[in-house]
């Protein structure tokens, strides 16, 4: 039979170490999602979408942010899509009122040039304003955990032959100089002529 330690509840460094990698690894992949989301927008806003106008008809609020919804037209009449997420609009829409939040349902619909990806997107992105390059608080969250280990690893890569590099040239002027003033007390001594 066995003997198991009883569970005091303190944190191991080996749990420590699991639960940092499992949060590097979900901050990791939601970022990598979120740049193909936003390069999907930026393809699309510079000539691989389909151009028309977002009307903006509401703007909710959600844990991380804000965001607006609306109705899409496309240039051409073909593609209409109701209820869509319009990315970019909140930016928009507080440069049109000087920096004062949209009322959540709006006062009245807004118009934008906007672009979808696809006929089949769930979100549109209005052509001014880059709306790709704000980054939202869940991003800069998920950044953190992702840049530290990132960093150190740089650190240790970069900074650190350079560093060792001068811990041993700084060790060896100080033996040469420890050197250099053995030998002075020896000459002073009449030891050494």
């Amino acid at each position: 039979m066995a003997r198991t330690g009883r569970d005091t509840g303190a944190i191991s460094v080996k749990g420590l170490l699991k639960f940092s990698l499992i949060v590097f690894l979900f901050c990791l992949i939601f970022l990598v999602m979120d740049v193909r989301h936003r390069m999907a927008g930026y393809q699309a806003v510079h000539g691989h979408g389909i151009q028309g106008t977002a009307t903006v008809t509401r703007c909710q609020s959600h844990p991380f942010g804000r965001f607006c919804t609306g109705h899409f037209t496309s240039a051409d009449g073909r593609v209409n899509r109701s209820g869509i997420r319009v990315n970019g609009a909140m930016a928009s829409l507080g440069r049109e009122r000087h920096g004062a939040r949209p009322a959540t349902p709006m006062d009245h619909p807004v118009d934008y040039p906007a672009v979808l990806a696809s006929a089949k997107a769930d979100e549109v992105w209005t052509v001014d304003g880059d709306p790709w390059l704000r980054p939202s608080m869940a991003q800069v969250s998920a950044l953190v955990p992702v840049s530290i280990p990132v960093l150190v690893a740089w650190g240790l890569v970069r900074g650190g032959p350079r560093s060792r590099r001068q811990r041993l040239e700084r060790a060896r002027l100080i033996r040469s100089h420890r050197h250099e003033v053995a030998r002075l007390r020896e000459i002073r001594r009449g030891r050494i002529s």
